[in-house]
């Protein structure tokens, strides 16, 4: 992500700026363990990296180890930022962002190591389903080197041609006899996807339950909705290769506490040109609603220019109808 001049990650959200300058604090790799629930990046399923993302036990958050000291400022900085300024557009991008906890040092393979201290969005969730949906046809700076950009411009071609967005990630849940079982797949999955089936596996995403379905659906409708009229009304902030991360807990026990929210992860530097963003916002939003039973294919691209107002009356409306039947909520964050 850019400000105009600074590149860098942006994840961050009601940042705690007493946990921000705990930059000499060590995490033991004794105290981590890999983050189960991750579905994309470096560190997750069929990448070549396993040493990406951790899982800090204790307090409930991860650590990211960054070792090239270049990007590690970046992403920093871009952390910093966002949380240090308190206008009307930094202040919204905020609710999309996880929280950041600031720097903390690992000792890994004999050297330290430092490293983004994030909320763990998916702490306590029985039955984590997450789908990582990475936005935009350019997922390189601008400033890229030419074989960087060679490398990108071969991923998920199909995908982000034909639909502006593409899928490296996916853990969803199906229904095996009584059970519930998780289902995970990784980065060649997702390169496996033509438009069809990345279409399909936004659906197979919130299929594993047909009552809570619905909810879900309307759920991530209203959120995509804010953060798409975000992007309509900032000229702030540049992104490639970010992603949106939906997040819902399949458990019938304990569902994660809904606000929908969305994390903007520039672990990539998640720089995309605004038109490229709101084309992708507009497919993933015009996909869901058609999964909706009762949305009119030719009023889904009218539903769009309305007010997020209207999505979230509706969705309340909604939400108190069915609350009874299944309490199902979610989270959507760019990441």
């Amino acid at each position: 992500m850019y400000d105009k001049a600074i590149c860098t990650t942006c994840t961050a959200s009601n940042f705690d700026m007493s946990s921000r300058n705990s930059e000499g604090v060590f995490c033991s790799k004794e105290d981590l363990v890999p983050l189960e629930s991750q579905v994309a990046g470096h560190g997750s399923l069929g990448s070549r990296s396993r040493s990406g993302i951790y899982l800090h036990v204790r307090d409930g958050y991860i650590v990211k180890p960054i070792e090239k000291t270049a990007l590690f400022e970046k992403e920093r900085k871009a952390y910093d930022f966002i949380n240090s300024k308190k206008d009307e557009v930094n202040l919204k991008l905020q609710e999309f962002l996880p929280q950041y906890y600031g720097v903390r040092k690992l000792r890994l393979e004999g050297k330290d190591v430092n490293a983004l201290a994030l909320q763990d969005i998916t702490h306590d969730l029985l039955m984590p389903c997450v789908m990582d949906v990475k936005i935009g046809r350019q997922t390189w700076e601008p400033d890229a080197p030419e074989e960087k950009i060679k490398v990108e411009k071969g991923k998920y071609v199909e995908c982000r041609r034909d639909l502006g967005f593409c899928i490296p990630g996916i853990q969803y849940c199906l229904t095996v006899g009584t059970e519930l079982q998780l289902i995970k797949h990784g980065k060649e999955y997702g390169k496996s996807l033509d438009k069809n089936g990345a279409i399909l596996a936004l659906k197979t995403f919130v299929s594993w339950d047909p009552h809570c379905r619905r909810i879900l659906i309307l759920q991530y409708l209203c959120r995509l909705q804010q953060i798409f009229q975000w992007f309509q009304c900032q000229d702030r902030y540049l992104f490639y290769s970010s992603s949106l991360l939906f997040v819902y807990d399949a458990s019938e026990v304990k569902f994660l506490r809904s606000q929908c929210n969305r994390y903007m992860d520039a672990a990539n530097n998640p720089v995309s040109y605004p038109a490229q963003i709101l084309r992708a916002l507009e497919n993933c939003l015009s996909h869901y609603y058609s999964f909706k039973e009762e949305a009119d294919p030719e009023k889904r691209m009218d539903y769009l220019k309305k007010a997020s107002s209207c999505l979230e009356n509706k969705l309340l409306k909604t939400m108190s109808d069915e609350h009874s039947k299944i309490n199902m909520e979610s989270a959507l964050y760019i990441s």
